[in-house]
């Protein structure tokens, strides 16, 4: 949320005011962020997603803005009738309640009351995030005590697909971030700028136990801590250690996915399972997003680095925070929702409809028997020093989760990123999350660290009074 510094003063017709500032912003920093919302009926199909706007006046679902969004060219004409015409579509799908795209959301537009996150839009209406200004400031607060060079953090509600936090940090004086550019999203939490490190794994293990692999069985591997090589595609040693799945994942174990995978997963099955996963598409989101990429190689070795997070993966937290949220339900990907309601301004009210999932990812016996192996990250993983820290009076709130770890040179600078996804209660999942973290060579907190403190701080608060905005009167001026 704001920061103190290059702080832009939102002017809210009397209500509460609020300050977005740079870098921290929790929807982009300050300038026009072009964001269309938009309202799918219920029977949305994810797999026709890009629709373009038709003559005849049928639905037209936009899914974000600029180079990405599939912007038919009547949208720039000039032509007075077909402006009209276009209006009159506008008007009709209001009418309809399936899509409303009343006008680009400034970033200036935003204020808080009452407890929720608003934005004035153009041509009198206003909108009613989903977002929780508490936990977002609450997320911000701790990537910036972290002293991160970059860092983002999304969290989403797992049963509605709700946004509840959508925050990130730049320090632009850290030379570990000189590599990142001012083009494409704001917000870091939307950018692709991070491998997906160990990420990947939850992908391979979700196609493992799609594809047959016992859940119980040991199998043999070759130990690898920083790298995969030919070695490890060999025939372990009749000695050598043994794991599970479950203790794999737990212990981010390079090795044990680079020979299991590569004995078990074809190019085809890994491709057909990143494809399910949403990788190489952009989500659905009212904002400019990045889509999280992953290459699939022919060559077996690089496939088995892949396997085990090394290389030809990158992603953004939104999209990790999704693919969290899948393995906590059913195994299929929510559909992110960044808007709840609309207000117009003859006093109309347009509710957001439950939006229909992205697809499914995995088998829903994949997702339940992924989150019961995921609990152990905690209590006997990577994640276990971090959580040594888990407030005693939380003790009742399990959490299931997965670390990831992947440095890298840029621009002739060292960045190391973490990551830590995690979902709770693991018992009865409520929210799913994702951070990732950049530090330069000196680091002060990784991802696990400011996640664990995210999930202790919203667990100790009371239940959020559930609250109602007013209609804001389209004729109080703004400053923009």
């Amino acid at each position: 949320m704001p920061d103190e510094g290059s702080k832009k003063t939102i002017a809210s017709g009397g209500k509460r005011r609020m300050t977005i500032g740079k870098p921290a912003l929790f929807l982009g920093q300050i300038g026009i962020i072009h964001l269309l919302i938009v309202y799918h009926a219920l029977s949305h199909d994810a797999d026709k997603a890009d629709v373009e706007s038709k003559p005849n006046g049928k639905n037209v679902v936009v899914q974000d803005v600029g180079e990405q969004a599939n912007i038919p060219k009547q949208l720039t004409a000039k032509s007075k009738a077909v402006q009209a015409k276009l209006k009159a579509q506008k008007e009709d799908a209001v009418a309809r309640g399936d899509v409303l795209t009343p006008g680009a959301m400034r970033a200036s537009a935003f204020y808080e009351e009452e407890g929720q996150i608003l934005a004035d839009l153009d041509h009198g209406w206003s909108g009613q995030t989903t977002l929780d200004p508490w936990l977002n400031k609450k997320a911000n607060y701790y990537l910036k005590r972290g002293r991160v060079a970059v860092g983002a953090v999304t969290i989403i509600d797992v049963k509605t697909g709700d946004v509840l936090a959508l925050t990130d940090h730049f320090d632009e004086t850290n030379p570990a971030t000189t590599y990142v550019n001012r083009a494409g999203p704001k917000n870091i939490a939307l950018r692709k700028i991070a491998p997906s490190a160990s990420l990947f794994k939850l992908v391979s293990g979700a196609a493992l136990l799609d594809h047959g692999l016992d859940k119980t069985r040991t199998y043999p591997y070759s130990y690898a801590k920083r790298k995969v090589t030919g070695r490890h595609l060999e025939k372990p040693d009749s000695n050598a250690d043994r794991h599970t799945l479950a203790d794999a994942l737990s212990k981010s174990n390079n090795g044990w996915f680079a020979w299991v995978t590569n004995k078990r997963l074809t190019r085809d099955i890994f491709a057909k399972t990143v494809d399910k996963f949403w990788f190489n598409k952009v989500v659905p989101f009212p904002i400019l997003t990045d889509a999280s990429s992953a290459q699939v190689p022919r060559n077996r070795l690089e496939r088995a680095r892949m396997s085990a997070g090394f290389g030809n993966t990158e992603m953004t937290t939104l999209h990790a925070a999704v693919m969290t949220a899948a393995i906590a339900t059913d195994g299929r990907l929510p559909t992110p929702r960044l808007v709840s309601k609309l207000h117009g301004p003859k006093g109309e009210i347009i509710e957001s409809p439950a939006r229909q999932p992205l697809g499914r990812a995995m088998k829903d016996s994949t997702a339940r028997a992924l989150r019961r192996m995921l609990t152990r990250t905690i209590v006997q993983g990577t994640a276990r020093k971090a959580f040594k820290k888990w407030p005693k009076k939380l003790a009742h709130i399990r959490v299931g989760g997965k670390t990831g770890t992947l440095a890298r040179r840029r621009n002739g600078n060292y960045i190391g990123y973490t990551w830590f996804v995690a979902y709770a209660p693991a018992n009865n999942p409520e929210i799913a999350m994702a951070v990732m973290v950049g530090n330069s060579e000196k680091w002060w907190q990784r991802a696990v660290d400011i996640g664990r403190d995210i999930l202790a701080a919203h667990f100790r608060r009371k239940p959020r009074r559930a609250v109602t905005a007013k209609r804001r009167d389209p004729n109080t001026r703004t400053t923009r």
